[in-house]
């Protein structure tokens, strides 16, 4: 019975997510009742005297405990570290960072330009790397729109192809100062360095090179079918080109006072060599430190601020630019740690109808085992997050269950976790109400449905080979 009313539950949040609803109220409304049904349906004797006065404001009580618990241990934890993420993210963009690092990448690509198609899909695992270090999907999708779609489009590439390729480098959110890794270290209890490369990276890497080369073919294949015109393109690319250095000339006019040294493009992939660094699991001498990620984003925020005073001589100025730093938490507290409070309400809502026990008799009574049950959440998070245009999302909703769920089927909760938190971030690449496929194709002109049908194919051939890797080889 509760299983059902769990399913119930779970289409319900669906359709309204689909009817673009709010995330967080959605999340959190629906987590609230289910635990108010669990204490009928799971727990009668709690609720026998419910009408009477007493009863009703015991019911109130424990609710509020419940919501005071959710938001302190999400605010206190995973909450700070990812706001510290977000809030370092803004201030490399501020500071000029970001966009350096994006120009130096464009160097090792070159050497490529004779074959457009080839060097549009070598994009995609450069991008991943990058995107490791900014881990904002929309807006390093941006940054690499300035920087690397103009190329692709003046060598003969079609906008729709051009625009695919560059979605697909946020296909992948891995990485320490990705949110959804942060969550799923919170939730499993993981560090930091083992979890990236033992985990992440053997499963990222053949599957970020599986989906280069479908897009190379697809890509290709699709704009012949379309018969388009390379010589038109490369007229159009040239202009935008042109465009777009006209916005660069306006934006160093404006940036004029302020100098960004090259060798800036190292600080936004500080927190990554730190965290590699000051592992006790790769540095027997860092074992009495043990350095977590919230200590080492804010280590490397206070190491750019040096920086920024060596370089720029004015305390003044400093002073004023980390405000950035705050604005970024800010903006990380009500858009990602908001849905997470929201998303642990409703996974906890489940968690009380029994949902997760449910599921593993279920599993067990026809017959799956760890690797269906894991292959049956994976393509569900896929599904919702194409759905949601949210990732994180997705992830934060049902990656909470999964500890139960992995004790009921006696196996790793990583087993089940990493599948689950690659198909959010790829669903969200096939979804045209993502923000990364909006804002791109908003740059680009074209209809997000269509970019989405263009990543369609790659993308879940890319999921099926993941999946194929983790759950059967």
């Amino acid at each position: 019975m509760t299983f059902l009313i769990s399913l119930l539950f779970i289409v319900c949040t669906a359709l309204l997510l689909a009817r673009k609803a709010n995330a967080q109220s959605v999340l959190m409304l629906g987590g609230i009742l289910m635990w108010i049904t669990a204490l009928y349906f799971v727990s009668p004797e709690e609720t026998q005297n419910i009408r009477s006065s007493y009863s009703l404001l015991f019911l109130i009580k424990g609710l509020l405990t419940h919501l005071k618990s959710v938001f302190s241990d999400t605010m206190g934890g995973l909450g700070l570290m990812i706001m510290v993420i977000g809030g370092f993210v803004k201030y490399m963009d501020h500071c000029g960072a970001s966009r350096i690092l994006v120009d130096s990448a464009l160097v090792p690509l070159r050497p490529f330009q004779r074959n457009p198609y080839l060097l549009a899909s070598l994009t995609i695992p450069v991008g991943q790397v990058l995107f490791m270090a900014i881990p904002s999907a929309a807006g390093f999708a941006l940054l690499w729109m300035s920087a690397v779609y103009p190329i692709l489009i003046r060598m003969g590439v079609s906008t729709i192809s051009a625009a695919s390729v560059i979605t697909a480098t946020t296909a992948f959110g891995v990485g320490p100062a990705c949110a959804t890794t942060a969550s799923a270290m919170s939730v499993l209890s993981l560090e930091a360095v083992p979890y990236f490369i033992q985990d992440q990276l053997p499963l990222v890497w053949p599957s970020s090179l599986c989906m280069a080369t479908v897009f190379y073919f697809y890509n290709r294949h699709a704009d012949k079918s379309l018969n388009w015109n390379q010589t038109t393109n490369g007229k159009q690319g040239e202009d935008i080109h042109e465009k777009m250095n006209e916005k660069e000339k306006n934006a160093e006019v404006q940036m004029a006072s302020r100098y960004t040294p090259k060798v800036y493009a190292v600080l936004p992939l500080l927190p990554i060599g730190l965290l590699l660094i000051l592992s006790p699991w790769i540095n027997p001498w860092a074992k009495e430190s043990n350095f977590d990620t919230t200590e080492v984003m804010l280590l490397s925020f206070l190491i750019t601020l040096f920086c920024e005073i060596i370089v720029h001589r004015d305390l003044n100025a400093l002073l004023t630019n980390i405000s950035v730093f705050w604005k970024g938490m800010s903006e990380m507290l009500m858009s990602v740690v908001s849905l997470v409070i929201a998303a642990d309400l409703f996974a906890e809502g489940l968690i009380a109808l029994k949902f997760i026990d449910e599921l593993v008799r279920i599993g067990a009574t026809i017959g799956l085992q760890a690797s269906g049950i894991g292959s049956i959440l994976t393509l569900l998070i896929f599904g919702a997050a194409a759905l949601m245009g949210s990732g994180n999302a997705a992830f934060f909703a049902f990656g909470r269950l999964v500890p139960g769920i992995a004790t009921g089927l006696s196996c790793s909760g990583t087993f089940l976790l990493l599948p689950m938190q690659m198909a959010a971030s790829l669903g969200r690449t096939i979804s045209p109400v993502s923000g990364v496929l909006i804002a791109v194709s908003s740059h680009a002109k074209i209809d997000p449905l269509a970019l989405a049908k263009r990543n369609l194919l790659p993308v879940v051939v890319t999921l099926a080979l993941l999946m194929l890797m983790h759950f059967v080889l």
